[in-house]
């Protein structure tokens, strides 16, 4: 009897150290499913900063996870190699460039990491833009360096290639078409450039080079006063009256006195121009010279290119800004002064 009590005894603390062990071990496993679950997590949702990470040819997990974790891109090293190993694919990650995101996931990041898959980026360049301008929306974007845009749309080969389309200051602005693009993470910047003179070459159709042409107007002309009108316009209707005022003072031989051509002059804008900066020596001062500056000040988009080819029938010689951005059109230059007067 006693024999068989013990033998119990023993046989009920083998299973409460059994239970013990098997309880611990489960709370472990909750505790690291939880702790995995968390360290799994995006770094940052409400970022939208866009990191460029370098993977080299050969590199092992951990050498990539570490570099995730310099960039701020996973929250824990470890938590990142468990799951690839859980998931199977630390042996499948690529080698290359990727834009990544502190949005996404360990499980995002190994997707785009094993499949090796270009991001794309909706890249919209607003119309009236400059060269500078475009540059840092791409900056902004995280796809390429500022500087690095602007040296290569400026570089002899970007002016060999395409030479029928560039000023005679070796210049695009004005060809770098505005719209809404999809661009290709690791797109070079002379690529991007490119896209933008092809769409320029499409919408710019043999109807409109037979209007320049009758005109008497280079495509180059063409654009350069469309980018003028792009920059003083502000209302979509007044783009064909604004034209008008520019084409009658070229017919006239009048300086254009266009206020947005001085701006570009002083290479950044002010609120409002005093009558020193009219004065302004140099070849983009539409007040100082006579006919079209140099090259375009902008990349006009397609109504402003529109209105430059076909301006309305009007006589007008002058307009000035109203304070909601349209403007009061007048033939003589009492009227001008008389309008100026009573928007003061």
């Amino acid at each position: 009897m006693f024999r068989e009590l013990v033998s119990l005894i023993r046989k009920d603390w083998r299973l409460s150290v059994l239970a013990a062990a098997l309880a611990f071990f489960m709370i472990s496993l909750l505790c690291f499913v939880i702790w995995l679950v968390v360290m799994i997590q995006p770094v940052n949702r409400r970022s939208d900063e866009r990191i460029l990470l370098t993977v080299p040819v050969g590199s092992s997990l951990g050498h990539i996870a570490d570099l995730l974790e310099q960039g701020s891109l996973i929250r824990s090293k470890n938590a990142f190699m468990i799951y690839a190993k859980i998931a199977g694919v630390e042996r499948s990650l690529k080698a290359g460039d990727y834009h990544l995101s502190t949005q996404m996931t360990a499980g995002k990041l190994l997707d785009r990491l094993t499949t090796g898959e270009l991001s794309y980026f909706t890249v919209t360049f607003p119309e009236g833009t400059t060269i500078k301008e475009l540059a840092s929306i791409l900056a902004d974007k995280g796809l390429m360096e500022a500087p690095a845009f602007v040296e290569a749309v400026q570089s002899a080969d970007f002016f060999d290639q395409f030479s029928d389309l560039t000023s005679a200051t070796g210049n695009p602005e004005g060809f770098l078409f505005p719209d809404t693009y999809r661009i290709a993470e690791g797109t070079p910047p002379g690529a991007v450039a490119a896209m933008q003179i092809q769409r320029f070459r499409q919408i710019f159709t043999p109807e409109m080079h037979e209007e320049a042409q009758r005109l008497k107007m280079s495509v180059a002309e063409v654009v350069t006063l469309a980018s003028i009108i792009e920059k003083e316009a502000m209302l979509p209707e007044e783009r064909p009256i604004i034209s008008a005022v520019f084409h009658n003072r070229l017919r006239l031989k009048r300086p254009l006195e266009s206020c947005a051509t001085v701006q570009y002059a002083l290479g950044y804008h002010k609120p409002k121009l005093t009558y020193d900066d009219l004065e302004i020596n140099s070849p983009y001062n539409t007040y100082r010279n006579a006919g079209l500056p140099p090259a375009p000040i902008a990349n006009p988009g397609l109504d402003s290119i529109l209105a430059a080819l076909y301006p309305a029938e009007v006589d007008y010689l002058y307009f000035v800004a109203k304070s909601d951005g349209s403007h009061v059109f007048t033939k003589t230059y009492n009227d001008h002064l008389r309008a100026q007067r009573n928007l003061k």
